[in-house]
């Protein structure tokens, strides 16, 4: 379980369906989520691109902010 807010959690879980596997990412107020592996893997590098940019982008504030002029 990973905790999004104080409100919200949310829960991911494998699902067999018939022959396939399923990604199934639950919210606790009943929204859900199901990805096949490779729409969850799609997501997955998505998230990391993203948070990746993100960080490249702090780092490189803070480098501007602490540089001596």
């Amino acid at each position: 379980m990973l905790k999004i807010s104080n409100e919200l959690n949310l829960d991911i879980t494998l699902k067999e369906d018939g022959d396939q596997e399923l990604v199934v990412c639950s919210l606790e107020d009943g929204g859900q989520m199901q990805l096949t592996l490779h729409q969850a893997r799609i997501l997955a590098c998505k998230l990391i691109m993203e948070v990746s940019r993100a960080e490249v982008r702090n780092n490189l504030k803070h480098a501007k902010t602490s540089a001596p002029d």
